[in-house]
């Protein structure tokens, strides 16, 4: 999906407006390679490439929101 209007270096420059201390997490299909590159390096959270799996997201969002990743914390509450 590609989405309409904006693309996501132009969507997170907008919601940064809005809420300065927002973090985000990319996702792409596409490479990343020239000015997006920088862009993402510079000032999102974390960029996450397709195809990923669920313990990825997990880890990337944990990484981002400061937690332990939920399938982590899932895994060891089910051994408990």
């Amino acid at each position: 999906m590609i989405m309409p209007d904006m693309n996501g270096p132009e969507t997170y420059k907008a919601m940064r407006e809005i809420q300065p201390s927002i973090r985000v997490l990319f996702c792409t299909g596409y490479t990343m390679d020239g000015n997006a590159q920088e862009i993402f390096e510079r000032s999102c959270s974390g960029i996450i490439q397709k195809p990923f799996d669920a313990a990825t997201l997990s880890a990337m969002l944990g990484k981002i929101l400061g937690v332990a990743p939920f399938v982590a914390r899932a895994a060891n509450m089910s051994a408990e």
